[in-house]
């Protein structure tokens, strides 16, 4: 399954890029922010990679449903997901598609942006 997740190697496209993430962890835009967020851990990373990822839809749901009940967006005892939930579920899903795996992504004013290619990852 394609999705974003935290870059393997350190990659920074500017002196504010950040990744408190876990390598590998699946990513999604935060809402109204400049970072991604870790579906795992709810920590932050400012660029994404696409990625073709080992894991069931199924899987990825229990890991957005989990993180969001910790958040207090989601109620495991409602039998339909709150709108923010099934919204944030649409991003995880959705985000990656349309861009090449291996693409590394970033938010600028709230919109995904290309990191462009011709930067290289640093240390």
């Amino acid at each position: 399954m394609k999705l974003l997740i935290t870059a393997k190697e350190p990659y920074r496209n500017s002196d504010t890029d950040f990744s408190w993430t876990e390598v590998g962890e699946i990513l999604m835009p935060d809402p109204g922010r400049e970072h991604f967020v870790g579906i795992s851990t709810g920590r932050y990373a400012t660029i994404a990679v696409v990625a073709n990822v080992d894991i069931t839809r199924e899987a990825v749901k229990e890991q957005v449903f989990q993180r969001f009940t910790q958040a207090g967006w989601h109620d495991p005892s409602r039998k339909k997901p709150m709108v923010h939930t099934r919204r944030q579920m649409t991003t995880v899903f959705g985000t990656a598609h349309g861009y090449p795996v291996g693409t590394h992504l970033t938010l600028v004013d709230c919109a995904i942006t290309v990191v462009p290619t011709t930067q290289e990852p640093t240390t």
